[in-house]
């Protein structure tokens, strides 16, 4: 593939013109007249886009759109566009993503007949986990060896005759790589706390990366670090620390970077690679790396978004697996640099036995994946008992509140009225007015995790069991008491 050398951008002027390069502006977007498969992603998902260009060379024909794009993101949405590296057919625009009644059903059915374009003529709109099912089926289908081909093939400066294979080894080595030595990748995210990036949860923290990397170690592998963080400081081996400054890749783009990972995957003995769910600890399994991809359990209710599309990974991908973390971690949903992001003692035990087995290509334990529903029963009964424990605290402050809670005409407060009568039940020594909201914002917050466990126990993946219906049960009557 034909690279161009780049500067990085430093203003959103460049970044906006490096953008234009690469992709062509609309604002009516939902009225496109196109006939196919239509690609859709957030400027901001830098994570999402190994998928969604993927999905696209897949298909043959198909469009691709970057929604959401302003001053501050038009840098993600630039590096995009440059990977997919299709300017006919990659499109910008500053507007939200089209209403959900415009996209497709991603069944696997619709996904097969797009990808064999057995299809009615009209447009397609799908969202970044339609193109992750894409790329599943086409794994599934026995081309998974084509993948590291499509996201990492050989890139070549302008119209230079040679690769930048041969730079890239030789940055290999002077950044310490051995062949023959074992050596466990481990993937530092940490753009959630930054503010830059989204899911906070899933970064890994200064201090939940050092315990990766100590696993990593007591499984005789040397681990390698690989992003914005080097506990090893200027010592130590092999590193992947800042590599996309590498002289080899600097400037090239998403595709180089890409490309540097499967040469080192290809040419050195990469035993395993892990870190939190991420596109980049998915990018590692697609240039060939033995993947462990960590994420957050569906019991934690709604920190536990899109756990479906790593089974889609793991079903078809060989040597992609998931562990998930059921212990909550030290303000995991604040923004803030340098969080420490310590594991729980019981995530760290179910992380170092899921490596293990990866590693040594065993049999991979169950007891924290995703699709593990021990454990499933007794928290939905609690969240059911937690459901009337509140609503009768709401009760018995209601009826002690000095201040009327309904607005007239039984509207709905304000937010200064709110305020206003929060202050007056002050004045009249009480604070059931602000009692009343406290456990308002906590019926909310356990509504969200009852709808959200009851959309992962009735999931295709689940098996379906006596516990399982018990929790239902449980979980259907929470939903009528809120209501």
């Amino acid at each position: 593939m034909k690279v161009e050398l780049l500067a990085r951008p430093k203003t959103a002027d460049e970044a906006m013109g490096i953008l234009g390069r690469y992709a062509k502006k609309i604002t009516e977007y939902p009225n496109i007249p196109y006939h196919g498969a239509i690609f859709t992603i957030g400027a901001t998902h830098t994570g999402d886009m190994y998928d969604v260009a993927l999905a696209h060379d897949i298909m043959g024909s198909s469009l691709v759109v970057i929604w959401g794009v302003d001053k501050n993101s038009v840098f993600k949405a630039a590096e995009i566009a440059r990977y997919v590296n299709d300017a006919r057919n990659v499109f910008w625009t500053d507007q939200p993503p089209p209403a959900d009644e415009v996209f497709a059903r991603t069944t696997i059915p619709v996904m097969q007949q797009l990808m064999n374009h057995q299809i009615e003529p009209r447009a397609y709109w799908i969202k970044e986990g339609g193109a992750t099912t894409i790329v599943s089926l086409f794994a599934e289908a026995g081309r998974a060896k084509e993948i590291a081909e499509r996201v990492a093939p050989e890139v070549f400066v302008g119209d230079s005759p040679q690769s930048q294979d041969a730079a890239i080894l030789a940055d290999l080595a002077a950044h310490g790589f051995v062949r023959g030595q074992p050596y466990v990748i481990v993937n530092f995210r940490q753009s959630g706390h930054s503010g830059i990036g989204n899911a906070p949860a899933l970064d890994t923290g200064v201090e939940g990366f050092s315990g990766l990397m100590r696993i990593a170690s007591e499984l005789g592998a040397q681990p390698v670090p690989m992003g914005e963080y080097n506990p090893f400081g200027t010592a130590g081996g092999a590193t992947l620390f800042e590599y996309w400054k590498w002289g080899s890749v600097n400037g090239l783009g998403r595709r180089a970077e890409a490309r540097l990972l499967r040469v080192l995957v290809e040419t050195h003995k990469v035993v395993g690679a892990v870190g939190m769910r991420s596109g980049v600890t998915d990018l590692l399994r697609y240039v060939g790396a033995p993947t462990l991809a960590i994420d957050i359990h569906p019991l934690r209710g709604t920190l536990a978004k899109g756990w479906q599309r790593t089974l889609k990974r793991e079903r078809n991908l060989t040597r992609y697996r998931v562990v998930s973390l059921l212990q909550e971690r030290e303000q995991e949903t604040m923004t803030q640099s340098n969080w420490r992001g310590t594991f729980g003692a019981s995530d760290l035990v179910a992380v170092t036995k899921a490596l293990g087995a990866l590693v040594h290509d065993r049999e991979a334990p169950m007891d924290q994946h995703p699709t593990s529903t021990r454990g499933v029963r007794e928290r939905s009964r609690t969240l059911l008992e937690d459901i009337q424990r509140m609503q009768q605290l709401i009760e018995k402050a209601q009826s002690e509140s000095p201040t009327p809670i309904q607005a007239p005409g039984g509207r709905k407060l304000t937010a200064m009225e709110e305020i206003m009568l929060e202050n007056e039940a002050r004045k009249a020594g009480g604070t059931a007015m602000g009692q009343v909201a406290q456990y308002e914002i906590a019926l909310n917050q356990i509504r969200e995790t009852v709808e959200h466990t009851i959309e992962w126990l009735t999931d295709s993946y689940i098996r379906q069991s006596e516990d399982i219906q018990t929790a239902l049960q449980d979980l259907y009557e929470a939903r009528r008491l809120l209501r």
